[in-house]
This record gives structure tokens, sequence and C-alpha cells, in this order.
């Protein structure tokens, strides 16, 4: 399965935002925490130290999935969620690299604006103001690694 990217006519980023935060109304807002708690973690925190964790991260670098900052191309990254649904069991496609400083700055963004994780690919977009030709490109590696 590959990251949904989806269309709409967002080249004004105020509009983007709004699309963004009409999208995200439709999804259910459930924090990661909740996520964490249901497979015995009290916390993400908690969860992204654990054992399991590390055991997910290097199937998912063992599988030989990108591991550049899909915005920057640094090689100094973390795995993000782009769904925290199947926490403790994630699908590779559910993660993405990022470096430490996309990843806190799309945090940021997501926080702010009250956007779940699962737009994660629609809020870089809005954030690095990139095309839809550019999304795809980032997400390109990512993708095709997952056929």
């Amino acid at each position: 399965m590959a990251v949904s990217l989806k269309k709409g006519r967002m080249n004004d980023p105020q509009d983007a935002v709004r699309w963004l935060v009409r999208e995200a109304r439709r999804l259910p807002n459930i924090p990661s925490g909740d996520f964490c708690n249901r497979i015995g973690y009290e916390s993400h925190s908690a969860y992204i130290s654990s054992p399991l964790w590390r055991a997910t991260r290097e199937r998912y670098l063992q599988a030989g999935m990108p591991t550049k900052c899909i915005a920057c191309k640094s090689v100094e990254t973390c795995l993000h969620h782009v769904s925290y649904r199947n926490v403790g069991h994630e699908p590779l496609a559910d993660l993405i690299p990022l470096c430490y400083d996309h990843h806190s700055e799309l945090h940021q963004f997501l926080n702010l604006i009250r956007v779940p994780v699962e737009l994660t690919a629609e809020a870089l977009r809005v954030m690095f103001k990139w095309s839809w030709t550019q999304l795809h490109t980032a997400f390109h590696d990512y993708n095709t690694k997952l056929v």
C-alpha cells in the first residue's frame, strides 16, 4: 500500500490549510497515546523507547526501505508514523523517514492546526509549499519500495 495523496485545488496556502482542517474533521482524532495504551504502554514515548519499537525499526531498516529524510535527504533520521492504528505491529507503509528537525516541525504543524498524522503527506505539501509533482517525487523512493 502506498501513501495516499489527495488532490485538490490547493495552490493557495490558506486554501490548503482549510482543506487539511476539513479533512481532519472527517477522521477520528485519537491521540497516539490511546493506541499505545491498547498494547500496554502508558504513552507514545514509552512505546518509542521499547524493545518492540526497536524491533520494528530494525525490520524497516533490514527491508531496505529509504532512510534519508523525504524532505531534505538528510541521513540523520527517525521514523514518523503516518498512522497510529497499527502501533505494535506496524506495516512498513505506516512509517516514513524524516530528519529530526522536519519531524519536530511536522508534529508542531499537525498539532497547531489539529490534523491527525493520517494527513502527513498533505501536511508536508502545505508546510514546504510543494507542488503535487514535488510531493510525488519526495515519496517516490518510498512508494516504489512498497510495491
